[in-house]
C-alpha cells in the first residue's frame, strides 16, 4: 500500500466501503453510527460524487440502522446533500464555535424541487452558507447589466466581494426559492425591483402582499427593497445615455443619428418603455443588426455608456450601498 498515492488509497478505501455496504445490507442487528473525517481528501470530482452516493445510499436503505456523520470541506459533498442535513461549524474570534444550519419549506417535494431549481438561479448549499450578500432581481436585462455596473463602480466583480445576484425571472418556483433565501439570509438580502410591481394591476409576482405572505416585517420593504424607474429598469436611464448607446451599437439604417427627442417619444408609460425601445430599434437600425436587438442586448449597450456613478440610476447605487453595508464590504 505504501507504493500507492493518496488518491489511489482513497479509491481503494471507497471500493471496500461499497463492498461492505453490499455485504452487510439489511443484516445489521444493532444501530450503527459512522463518522467520516474529510473522506474526500485527495479524491477527484467524480470520485467524490461516488463517495457521496455510497454514504447516502447506506444511510437511506429501508432496513438500514446506520446514521452517518461526515466532516468535510468538499463543495461537491455539501452541494449534493439535502440542505436540512448540513451544519456549518464556524470558529469565532474568541476561539469559540457556532453552528449554522439551513432551514426551509418542510414539504419534501418542495425541498427536492428547490434543490434542483436553486442552482439554476445561483443558489446552492455552499452559497447560502458562505457568501456575504444577495441581490435579487426579476429580469434578464438586470441580470446581465447589474454585474457590469457593479464592476464599473467598484473595480471588482460582485463575486469577488462575496455578493450573489439571484434572478427569479424565469423561475417557476420563485416563491420557494425566495422563501429559502429570506428564511436563511434575510439580513443579507436586498431586492432591486421594477417600480410597476407596486401597481395593483401589475402582473408582477413579487409585491407587498408577497412579502407579507413570506413572513417579512413591514420594514423589510422600506429598508431592503429598491424600486427602479417610472415603471422598469430600462426607463431609469437618461435619454442622453440611451442615444449614445444606440448610435454606437445600433446605428440607423438611413444613416441619420438617433436623437433624444426620439427616445422621449418612446416614453409612453401606458406601455413598457423597453418594449417600445426594442420595437423601434429593431425596425430602424441597420438591417444586419436587427436580429440581435433584444432587451438584454439593449441594456448591455446602455450600461456600456455609464462611465461614472452619475450615469447610473440612483436606485441601483442605493441597492449596492445597502447590500455592501449589510455584507461588510468596503472600498479598501
Amino acid at each position: 500500500m505504501d507504493a500507492f498515492g493518496e488518491g489511489t488509497k482513497r479509491r481503494l478505501w471507497m471500493g471496500l466501503l461499497e463492498w461492505e455496504r453490499q455485504a452487510t445490507s439489511g443484516n445489521a442487528s444493532q444501530s450503527v453510527i459512522r463518522l467520516y473525517d474529510e473522506p474526500d481528501a485527495n479524491l477527484h470530482y467524480e470520485a467524490q460524487r461516488q463517495l457521496f452516493a455510497n454514504i447516502s445510499e447506506m444511510a437511506a436503505e429501508p432496513d438500514s440502522r446506520t446514521q452517518c456523520f461526515v466532516c468535510t470541506h468538499s463543495v461537491t459533498l455539501v452541494n449534493n446533500a439535502p440542505s436540512r442535513a448540513i451544519s456549518l461549524i464556524r470558529t469565532e474570534g474568541d476561539g469559540g464555535r457556532s453552528l449554522d444550519r439551513i432551514s426551509g419549506p418542510e414539504d419534501e417535494e418542495v425541498v427536492q424541487f428547490f434543490g434542483e431549481i436553486g442552482r439554476a438561479v445561483g443558489l446552492s448549499n455552499t452559497v447560502l452558507l458562505q457568501e456575504r450578500g444577495f441581490l435579487v432581481v426579476e429580469g434578464e436585462s438586470e441580470a446581465d447589466a447589474v454585474p457590469k455596473i457593479y464592476r464599473k463602480l467598484y473595480g471588482r466583480s460582485m463575486r469577488e466581494d462575496g455578493l450573489i445576484l439571484v434572478n427569479l425571472h424565469t423561475c417557476s418556483a420563485w416563491k420557494s426559492v425566495l422563501e429559502m433565501l429570506l428564511k436563511n439570509r434575510l439580513a443579507m438580502t436586498h431586492m432591486l425591483l421594477d417600480a410597476d410591481c407596486r401597481d395593483p394591476e401589475s402582473s408582477a409576482r413579487i409585491s407587498a402582499e408577497a412579502f407579507e405572505e413570506l413572513g417579512c416585517e413591514p420594514e423589510f420593504e422600506t429598508q431592503q427593497v429598491s424600486y427602479i424607474g417610472e415603471k422598469e429598469f430600462e426607463d431609469a436611464f437618461t435619454n442622453e445615455i440611451i442615444v449614445r448607446a444606440l448610435n454606437e451599437k445600433f446605428p440607423r439604417e438611413d444613416e441619420t443619428v438617433w436623437a433624444e427627442k426620439q427616445i422621449d417619444s418612446m416614453r409612453n408609460f401606458r406601455d413598457k418603455f423597453s418594449d417600445n425601445l426594442k420595437m423601434v430599434v429593431r425596425q430602424q437600425c441597420v438591417r444586419g443588426l436587427r436580429s440581435s436587438v433584444s432587451k438584454p442586448s439593449l441594456a448591455a449597450a446602455i450600461v456600456g455608456q455609464c462611465q461614472s456613478e452619475s450615469d447610473v440610476p440612483r436606485a441601483i447605487v442605493d441597492a449596492f450601498d445597502s447590500l455592501r453595508e449589510r455584507a461588510g464590504v468596503s472600498d479598501d
